[in-house]
């Protein structure tokens, strides 16, 4: 144990004593004894809440008698509503009267009745650490921005063109790339394999997987050629050999079609773009590649002020959480691989890790999302970063576009208080972020 303090308090809502020790590995254990009459006054209100929706033939709402509301809520489930209040009450209580600042969600160990009547909790919290910032305000950004040229453009026009490219017929030869259309059928000793033939099979010249032989033997077809490859066929179940047979591939060509992209002119802007000419594309493909090179530079600046400040700053980590983060991402680690099917074990192997190797890993990266987070909240703090209703909603409609979700889906996402608590989290570091960017200098014109 670091420490140990006690505090007792009658305030406006709970009178409660809590028994605060500190521990060795940054938590700290809350002994929280709410007094028998705070008990007994909650227990009493969840009666009466109860008591205003409840109906029964023969009473208004409201009037039920207490002995007909106590057979349908029993004493004990009472007490068992107003201990999960209390323990949210009090446990807010408990962070004021301590002054601790959670740094996640605190664990309940145990919340019982006493004899006397209180009510004992006990929680496991790990306040915030303290952080000792370095230097981040007027941090030189050294990130190079991309510039958009010609050939960029030229790219994506190509980009376009392939995406709009048609597959057409043509009486050339069969080349790579082709797309040929055959019927085939498998023949041993000159007859047709039952079963065993198919109409307008569609080979990618070069890329066949199923019939691997076709992308050698149909190079340099025509429509109507016929071509006969040997085929080793599985054992037939009807005859007595257990050996494989010798058959043929017997293929015939029905079409060869080449993909054919669209001349770069009007004619293709407009269809491409709806509308617009081939000069207007350009000009939009331009300002287009030059919001995504603005955003690429924004977000490669960022990291690398949020790096620089978070190197400067100087943090102790609570062991306690760093320990449950890296067990809650070890356990997400094994719920995935065995949805997809897998396997910890099977993972390990391919990526040629040890069990302790991958736990290291995840430490390494736990640690630096936590001190990233430290240190950004510690400056969030510093300069008086606020977040706004009007700034979570943005943030929320971001997030929601992100998942593909609609505007009321958001908006009922936000009615949840974990989600909004990740939202409101989430836009409070996106503004710091901001604040950092803002407030960084400018490389010195010797280092452009």
């Amino acid at each position: 144990m670091r420490g140990h303090e006690t505090h007792h308090a009658e305030g406006n809502h709970l009178t409660l004593s809590v028994d605060r020790r500190d521990n060795e590995d940054g938590s700290c254990a809350l002994a929280i004894t709410v007094s028998p009459g705070n008990v007994e006054q909650h227990v009493q209100r969840v009666y009466q809440r109860h008591a205003r929706s409840l109906e029964l033939p023969g009473f208004r709402r409201g009037k039920v008698p207490r002995a007909l509301l106590e057979r349908h809520l029993p004493r004990e489930k009472a007490q068992e509503e107003a201990i999960g209040i209390l323990v949210e009450e009090g446990y807010e209580q408990a962070l004021k009267q301590t002054g601790i600042e959670p740094l996640q969600d605190a664990e309940l160990e145990k919340a019982e009745l006493q004899a006397d009547g209180s009510l004992a909790i006990q929680l496991k919290v790990v306040p915030r650490p303290q952080v000792v910032l370095g230097e981040y305000k007027g941090l030189v950004q050294s990130v190079e921005k991309l510039q958009v040229g010609d050939d960029q453009i030229e790219a994506e026009l190509q980009r376009l063109r392939e995406q709009h490219a048609d597959w057409a017929a043509t009486d050339k030869p069969a080349a790579p790339a082709d797309l040929v259309i055959v019927d085939y059928r498998l023949e041993v000793d000159g007859k047709a394999v039952e079963g065993q033939a198919t109409e307008r099979y569609p080979c990618l010249l070069g890329s066949d997987k199923l019939f691997p032989e076709l992308n050698e033997i149909l190079r340099g077809t025509h429509v109507g050629d016929e071509r006969r490859t040997p085929k080793q066929l599985p054992p037939d179940p009807g005859r007595d050999e257990s050996a494989a047979r010798e058959g043929e591939l017997v293929v015939t060509v029905r079409e060869v079609r080449r993909h054919v992209v669209p001349p770069l002119d009007d004619a293709f802007a407009q269809r491409a773009a709806g509308g617009e000419s081939l000069a207007a594309l350009q000009a939009t493909i331009k300002e287009r590649l030059e919001r995504m090179a603005e955003a690429d530079f924004r977000a490669r600046t960022i990291e690398q002020l949020v790096s620089a400040a978070v190197n400067n700053a100087k943090v102790e980590l609570p062991a306690r959480a760093v320990e449950e983060i890296v067990e809650g991402r070890s356990a997400q680690v094994r719920k995935e691989l065995e949805e997809r099917g897998s396997t910890l074990e099977r993972y390990l192997e391919q990526e040629g890790l040890t069990l302790e190797q991958l736990r290291r890993n995840i430490e390494a990266q736990v640690r630096a999302d936590l001190k990233r987070r430290m240190v950004l909240d510690a400056i969030g703090r510093q300069e008086g970063i606020e977040v706004t209703s009007s700034d979570v909603v943005e943030q929320a409609a971001a997030v929601a576009m992100a998942q593909g979700l609609t505007a009321a889906g958001a908006r009922r996402l936000l009615r949840s208080r974990s989600h909004l608590r990740r939202v409101v989290n989430l836009t409070y570091l996106r503004k710091v972020e901001q604040f950092l960017f803002e407030h960084a200098a400018a490389p010195a014109a010797s280092e452009k």
